[in-house]
């Protein structure tokens, strides 16, 4: 018998036998009481979000196993709540942003405050993107 033919025919998919559970979605009659794990979110380019933020910033514990990297600054991340999705998620917190609110919002008084934040492109010879951020209110 062909093993490999074996294995393939009792391969199930794991996205049709565990279905997706999505910050959307929710699961009826339960509400989440702790979040172990969420994703990460990584700021694009022109592309303006409104974030809270959840929690103060702090240095990712996650180590690059590339000995390239090893040198590399630790990332600073926080959690963060889309505010146009209700998806919460780990903010990878770009240098330029961690620096504006630290110095605007001393001890960590950014913590609830809503942001709008747009990572614009490097101008030429720097090595960094400029950040349009602005705290927001309800309207």
């Amino acid at each position: 018998m062909d093993t490999k033919s074996a294995k393939k025919t009792n391969v199930v998919p794991l996205e049709q036998t565990v279905p997706a559970v999505r910050q959307s979605a929710g699961i009826a009659g339960f509400k989440i009481a702790k979040r172990i794990t969420l994703p990460s979110l990584v700021l694009k380019e022109n592309t303006p979000m409104a974030l809270r933020i959840d929690d103060p910033f702090r240095i990712s514990k996650w180590i690059d196993p590339d000995p390239k990297k090893a040198k590399e600054k630790p990332a600073t991340i926080c959690s963060v709540t889309n505010m146009q999705t209700g998806e919460v998620a780990v903010l990878l917190v770009p240098e330029v942003m961690h620096k504006n609110l630290d110095e605007a919002y001393p001890d960590n008084t950014y913590v609830g405050k809503v942001f709008g934040v747009q990572k614009l492109p490097k101008r030429p010879g720097k090595r960094y993107h400029d950040m349009e951020i602005a705290e927001l209110e309800a309207e």
